[in-house]
């Protein structure tokens, strides 16, 4: 099915969905749609759920923070949902949660452990992600104990 492309100002070009598409998934006026790019191919969805996750691994070993930092910020631009880390050094652990806590809005460790640790992109809208939610709290409360059996 072709489409023309409808040009709305300098920079904004907008296509129309089939009406069959639409009535088969009751969409309406003001709802918002996800769009994932794949190379040429753009998916359009009407809820996270239909969104495979896209996650990647990486071995921090040998990195700077410099590239670590730049790394993390990246890779959620690019529209990565989950970011796995493994590591030697257990002083990646306090760099690691400085940076998601202080720039990355919206994503959360999930999983920390002395060599790895698990970062999410959290769907506020997804009830899937209660659970990893109720997770990152624990892990916050065992810190702040952690840090108080020190003192």
């Amino acid at each position: 099915m072709r489409r023309k492309v409808i040009q709305h100002g300098p920079v904004t070009l907008t296509i129309s969905l089939p009406a069959s598409w639409i009535k088969k998934n009751n969409i309406r006026k003001g709802e918002e749609l996800n769009v994932e790019e794949q190379g040429g191919i753009l998916k359009v969805c009407k809820e996270n759920n239909n969104l495979p996750e896209k996650s990647k691994e990486f071995n921090l070993d040998g990195l700077t923070k410099e590239t670590i930092r730049t790394l993390l910020g990246i890779t959620f631009k690019s529209g990565y949902d989950k970011l796995i880390f493994s590591y030697s050094n257990s002083e990646m652990i306090p760099f690691i949660q400085e940076r998601v806590n202080s720039s990355l809005l919206g994503c959360e460790i999930i999983e920390q452990l002395s060599n790895s640790c698990t970062i999410k992109y959290l769907h506020i809208d997804s009830s899937k992600e209660f659970d990893n939610m109720v997770k990152r709290m624990f892990l916050i409360l065992e810190g702040i104990g952690e840090r108080i059996l020190e003192v």
